[in-house]
């Protein structure tokens, strides 16, 4: 399937994602750091830019940060199956599953909302792992306290630190790749992956096994994780301290620009994502068959985080913003000239496209990150913006249908891509340092 004429790569990018490839030196390495030095009478090989900047280098590294990344979604892609299953279960009011379904999201926060300052000063694998470890034990704690809900909701605040603490270092692993367009599509295109097999096999477990099945699987994919990190996950040199808040005084300009383009963006992607499925009910097509849409549009979306690597190589990265945001406000348009006569084929087709470019612009827009910091601490904003823009989102439209009706997720949505890509393609314009060769 062609979409836009867009060419998708070929497997060689598969091969050429794991051969070393690094940005620049990180900060304060000595100018002879990767010689061999004569130190106590004893041959010391000091560690090479190299092997200490952090980025995988090998397939099982590459196995290893992915299967940490997964944990930054994990939760938030069967959050409506946990709120579902709680809710049948009836062992928690609706403000309680409401307040533990955001748990994970407030711990996750208030790890990521500090990650420059300490991303880049703690030593990355045994924090991986510990992080993992914190995030297993939660999971597999909430297995005791589904009916306690001052109980669950500290263990899910646990977990979400634990993931915090992971997911933000795989993003400043992924973001010391010097191809980091690819390197963030295959972290979109790995959370896809993780999506289309969660949303396919949980749905046909959770009859017969309940709520506990959820945090059984969660537990499942962190144990795999960790199996990996233990011995896959790459090293990193540390810097020094005491430079923290001189950093962010020289850096806050540019960061809190893209951050701000990204949330943004993501006020627009929460939302409508909240809201597509009533969307679809407005023009009365069946429960199952948007479902069926929403599913086709999801697995197709690993094709565009591939994509956006390619494309931005050949065109730039700010046409391939410029192109996704277009697109994606053009399938908004589309959704509100449906009526029930066309409704089932302007649906799909808006919908999975729009699902298509979501994925495709957001591997362009995590560089961006890097593009104006190339010490690659500020990337893990990245998370914080996402978390900001859906929480924002769902509420926000929300009250926009309650004003104007159903034609509001369409309007607001294309408003808000319009403001964020707007705010992110002048960051790369004015604030970026180096691009991705």
């Amino acid at each position: 399937m062609t979409i836009l004429s867009i060419e998708f790569p070929d497997t060689r990018c598969l091969c050429e994602l794991w051969q070393p490839a690094y940005i620049s030196q990180p900060e304060n390495t000595p100018p002879h750091a990767g010689r061999a030095t004569r130190v106590h009478g004893r041959q010391v090989a000091e560690q090479s830019t190299i092997s200490a900047s952090g980025a995988p280098d090998t397939l099982f590294a590459w196995a290893s940060v992915l299967a940490v990344a997964i944990g930054g979604v994990g939760v938030f892609t069967i959050a409506p199956l946990l709120v579902g299953a709680l809710t049948e279960a009836g062992r928690l009011t609706g403000i309680e599953i409401g307040w533990v379904a955001a748990a994970d999201t407030l711990g996750m926060l208030l790890v990521a909302v500090g990650g420059p300052l300490w991303v880049k000063r703690i030593a990355w694998r045994a924090s991986v792992n510990l992080g993992l470890l914190l995030m297993l034990t939660a999971n597999l704690a909430s297995l005791w306290l589904l009916e306690t809900f001052a109980g669950l909701l500290i263990v899910r605040i646990l977990a979400g630190l634990g993931t915090g603490l992971a997911y933000c270092i795989a993003i400043a692993s992924l973001g010391a790749h010097a191809k980091s367009e690819r390197a963030f599509g295959w972290l979109v295109a790995t959370q896809v992956a993780y999506g289309v097999v969660s949303l396919g096999l949980l749905p046909l477990l959770l009859p017969r096994f309940g709520v506990p099945v959820l945090f059984v699987y969660l537990s499942v994919w962190t144990m795999v994780a960790l199996a990996l990190s233990l011995f896959g996950f790459p090293h990193n040199q540390k810097l020094p301290g005491g430079d923290g808040m001189r950093f962010m005084r020289r850096i806050w300009r540019p960061a809190a620009s893209v951050f701000l383009g990204l949330a943004l963006y993501y006020v627009a992607m929460g939302g409508v994502w909240a809201y597509i499925e009533r969307v679809g009910d407005g023009v009365r097509l069946p429960t199952k068959v948007i479902g069926q849409i929403l599913m086709i549009g999801y697995a197709l979306s690993f094709f565009g985080a591939i994509a956006c690597e390619r494309v931005t190589d050949k065109i730039g990265r700010a046409r391939t913003l410029l192109l996704a945001g277009v697109v994606q406000i053009l399938t908004l348009v589309a959704l509100l000239w449906m009526d029930p006569g066309s409704g089932l084929l302007v649906y799909a087709a808006a919908t999975i496209v729009y699902q298509f470019f979501w994925s495709f612009a957001l591997p362009a827009i995590m560089a961006i990150f890097n593009g104006v910091d190339a010490s690659g601490r500020i990337v893990v904003l990245a998370a914080t913006a996402f978390k900001t823009g859906e929480f924002i989102g769902p509420p926000l439209m929300a009250t926009g249908i309650l004003a104007f009706g159903l034609p509001s997720v369409s309007l607001l949505g294309a408003l808000f891509i319009v403001a964020g890509m707007g705010v992110l393609l002048v960051a790369d314009s004015r604030y970026a340092t180096q691009a991705d060769t």
